[in-house]
């Protein structure tokens, strides 16, 4: 079994009022009634001029009323700087990649198929062996013909 908290156990004894329980607010640390939250004071004192973190904090405290520490001043201005520093552009979606659009509006055609009774083209199979032949020479493309054929 779970122990009641101790909020409740003062509830029970009568330390704290019913009426004070339920009177009690959400905690709202990091905003004022404006509305402002830690994040955009220390943004507007870093703007303002204010760089060390003590200073940071009491320029936080006096202007708008927000309890920072000087650590969360420091640990903010780090963040904003990295983030000026990216250029705050957004990260790339992730995914497949869009359709890319051809030059000139039409695609090339695409390659050209042999029918299953045709002949290959003799004039392009002779280009094509012309590399072989210079580079192994004819005696040893002789052997290959023969060892194929």
């Amino acid at each position: 079994m779970a122990r009641k908290s101790s909020r409740a156990s003062q509830a029970d004894t009568g330390t704290v009022s019913q009426d004070e329980l339920e009177g009690t607010e959400p905690d709202t640390e990091g905003t004022d009634d404006g509305g402002l939250s830690k994040s955009e004071a220390i943004r507007r004192a870093l703007s303002a001029g204010v760089e060390s973190p003590s200073e940071g904090a009491q320029y936080v405290r006096d202007h708008f009323g927000i309890e920072v520490t000087p650590q969360h001043f420091s640990a903010s201005k780090a963040q904003q700087k990295k983030r000026q520093e990216k250029g705050g552009a957004p990260k790339a979606r992730r995914g497949r990649k869009p359709k890319v659009e051809p030059e000139g509006g039409y695609l090339a055609p695409p390659p050209k198929t042999q029918a299953v009774d045709s002949q290959p083209d003799l004039l392009a199979a002779l280009e094509a062996m012309k590399p072989l032949v210079d580079n192994l020479g004819k005696a040893q493309v002789h052997r290959l013909v023969d060892l194929l054929g």
